[in-house]
């Protein structure tokens, strides 16, 4: 696509308290901790308070400090100023299209998940952009599909300062403009709240969370020899609850780590609005209470918000894991045996 006046490009990015094997970007403790965009030659950069602890596996990726934060603003007094931003570079009438890599799959569903949190407004002229979609499916030879990687591969330099949310976000316009621009079409963006679900004839194996031995579990259940996402959705949706299609997933699936379960889930039921059905989810509560007594259930179900395995994890990791004293007195609350609850979530 040639320049056009009437879209303006700003590329943006997120890092987040968000750990490795902490379940989905939607529980209540994966927060913004950067928030970064350019738009023509200006720049944006925030450092968030998330309002709770950042796990030191995500320091390590983002370096972004416990102590960094601690005097900054939280994501509600940011994001009005990152708006403002966008709205100081623009003309009016012109659309705005925010770009980034893997827009759809985290930093759109991230913002919105964090909006919603706080009651805040995501303009809905918005459009969102993903970048990794179109190099998936424009730039196979490229050996990897990991910003930096292709950052490297395309202009044979490292990206400096990788994981810090204002250089991912410079490079990823230096990028588009070497790549992505005369591809670009505004029938790749998606509007705000706005999800992008697989086609009904697509092969199951596409839905993050099945596999191939997945894949052949569903064969025998359907009686289908290659079944398909529509296949699936047709066989689940219609008269089962959310409930129901989740034990299905559980059980005859053989699906354990909730993440997947929940990735599952929706592609299986296409919300409109993702990170409110999270707030439900796991809709069956019996997929933690075993093992543990109705006492424990009710404290952990009650005061603590806490449902499943996966979801007592991401207690430990995002708030316990690094002070024992409060990990000790939650199990002193609880009445649980030490060792048992380690070994349960070690499983996941």
């Amino acid at each position: 696509m040639a320049d056009d006046p009437s879209i303006s490009f700003v590329f943006f990015d997120l890092e987040t308290t968000g750990c490795p094997q902490s379940g989905s970007i939607f529980h209540d403790y994966h927060r913004i901790v950067q928030i970064s965009a350019v738009c023509g030659d200006q720049t944006f950069d925030a450092v968030v308070n998330p309002q709770c602890h950042i796990p030191s596996e995500s320091t390590e990726i983002h370096r972004v400090k416990n102590s960094d934060v601690q005097a900054s603003p939280t994501f509600a007094k940011i994001f009005p100023l990152f708006r403002a931003f966008i709205k100081k570079q623009i003309k009016r009438g012109v659309v705005v299209v925010l770009v980034a890599h893997n827009a759809f799959g985290f930093d759109k569903p991230m913002l919105e998940k964090e909006c919603a949190r706080f009651g805040l407004r995501i303009p809905p002229s918005w459009k969102f952009y993903d970048t990794l979609l179109k190099y998936r499916t424009q730039f196979s030879e490229l050996s990897s599909k990991r910003l930096g990687d292709i950052y490297k591969e395309r202009f044979g330099e490292d990206l400096t300062g990788a994981h810090n949310s204002l250089a991912d976000s410079l490079a990823l316009k230096r990028l588009f403009e070497l790549d992505l621009r005369l591809h670009f079409t505004m029938d790749e963006t998606l509007p705000v709240h706005e999800q992008r679900y697989l086609n009904d004839n697509e092969d199951v194996v596409r839905v993050r969370g099945i596999g191939q031995k997945t894949k052949a579990k569903l064969s025998r259940v359907l009686n289908i020899q290659d079944p398909t996402i529509g296949q699936l959705r047709e066989r689940l949706v219609s008269g089962h609850s959310y409930a129901e299609i989740e034990l299905f997933i559980r059980t005859q699936m053989n699906c354990y780590k909730e993440q997947f379960v929940f990735s599952i889930l929706c592609e299986i039921v296409q919300p409109t609005q993702p990170h409110l059905l999270f707030q439900s989810f796991p809709f069956l509560q019996h997929t933690f209470t075993v093992g543990f007594s109705a006492e424990t259930v009710n404290t952990l179900m009650i005061k603590h918000r806490i449902r499943s395995a996966e979801q007592l994890k991401r207690l430990y990791l995002f708030q316990f894991k690094e002070s024992g004293d409060l990990w000790d007195n939650l199990l002193r609350e609880l009445k649980v045996n030490p060792f048992h609850i380690s070994m349960m979530m070690r499983s996941i």
